[in-house]
């Protein structure tokens, strides 16, 4: 006998509901920003333009955040180890520094975070 688990299939309103609170620490960054809905991830839009310096991709068991940055030295990896979050292989291509994160906790988090998106801002993100 398995044991059959039933998942509700992932909707808008769950995907927003995962990226609600890191979607406010980009608005902290920059106000205008706003979520733009993709095939398989969510970016970002400013002003009607995409702007995608940080995007998200939602799954059932986590998010992980891309931001639009040149890799990150070990400082910085160990910062996003200790603080329960994981660094996941940096997508050279598009180059894309990626964090997985299961549970957000902003006290412990927020600040890692909120600097990666004011770097991704500063250096990809201004006209």
């Amino acid at each position: 006998m398995g044991l059959s688990l039933q998942q509700k299939p992932a909707t808008r309103e769950s995907w927003e509901a995962k990226a609600s609170k890191k979607t406010k620490l980009v608005r902290e960054i920059q106000p205008k920003a706003s979520l733009n809905y993709k095939g398989h991830y969510i970016g970002l839009e400013i002003n009607g333009a995409s702007k995608n310096f940080v995007a998200f991709r939602p799954s059932r068991v986590n998010v992980i955040m891309d931001f639009k940055l040149p890799d990150q030295g070990e400082e910085m990896k160990v910062k996003i180890d200790v603080s329960g979050m994981r660094t996941l292989a940096y997508d050279r291509q598009f180059k894309y520094f990626k964090i997985s994160i299961d549970r957000l906790d902003i006290s412990k988090q927020g600040g890692i975070i909120r600097e990666l998106i004011r770097q991704a801002w500063e250096l990809y993100g201004k006209p």
